[in-house]
């Protein structure tokens, strides 16, 4: 999932929703999501500006010394787990409650729009 272009949108002075049980399963989602990717996300910024982000899939990366391993660890796990349960509850609403809303093709959509956006600025990075 692309949570750079989720979190503009949820930021978004625009965004309401008239369902306050939807919103309340995103803004689940939406809390989990922020309260691992604070412990595991990295920006990056390409040469030509703007960020991307990643998330650590290797605790050896993380450089975390001995002491507090396992701790981290332990306490990524449980953020891990929170987020793709919150993820699972916000699509099974979804799916419930909003059936014409096809999360598939939405989900492929935003794959290729991403990687058109990451082909222009591997192109621009290119042209440096």
């Amino acid at each position: 999932m692309y949570f750079d272009a989720f979190d503009e949108c949820w930021r978004a002075c625009t965004t309401d929703f008239h369902d306050k049980s939807l919103k309340n399963v995103v803004e689940k989602f939406y809390m989990c999501w922020n309260n691992l990717s604070s412990v595991t996300c990295n920006a990056f910024q390409p040469i030509n500006g703007g960020l991307l982000y990643g998330l650590h899939r290797d605790y050896d990366n993380l450089n975390y010394n001995e002491n507090n391993y396992d701790l981290i660890k332990n306490k990524i796990d449980v953020l891990r787990r929170s987020t793709y349960q919150a993820l699972l509850e916000m699509v099974k609403y979804i799916m419930e409650y909003y059936p014409y809303v096809d999360l598939r093709e939405l989900s492929e959509i935003a794959i290729k729009r991403r990687q058109h956006v990451q082909n222009y600025i591997n192109s621009l990075d290119e042209q440096q």
